[in-house]
């Protein structure tokens, strides 16, 4: 248990860094780009300002790392391993970055 802070034998806290990340404007973006169904609308990438090419790059490595996730339990959810084969192209395509 790496994530625990302990005073006098006792748990004092529990530290997760899981949603450190929320809120980021890569985050965002990634989020955005893997809520639309079809490409990537135009004026999705003309309203987000700070969206320079290596914050695009990140925000598509993310969609990949979820596209990925998406992709492993086929059987356990079929809308998210359908969201996966989506996904797939449009990182692998450059279509986000």
């Amino acid at each position: 248990m790496s994530n625990m802070l302990v005073d006098g034998g006792a748990i004092g806290a529990a530290i997760n860094f899981g949603d450190i990340t929320s809120g980021g404007p890569v985050v965002d973006l990634a989020i955005g780009w893997m809520l639309f169904d079809a490409e990537v609308p135009e004026e999705f990438r003309r309203a987000i300002p700070h969206a320079d090419g290596a914050t695009r790059l990140r925000g598509a490595a993310w969609v990949l790392r979820f596209a990925l996730m998406y992709l492993t339990n086929p059987a356990d959810n079929p809308r998210l391993n359908s969201k996966g084969r989506r996904l797939l192209p449009s990182v692998m395509s450059g279509e986000l970055a």
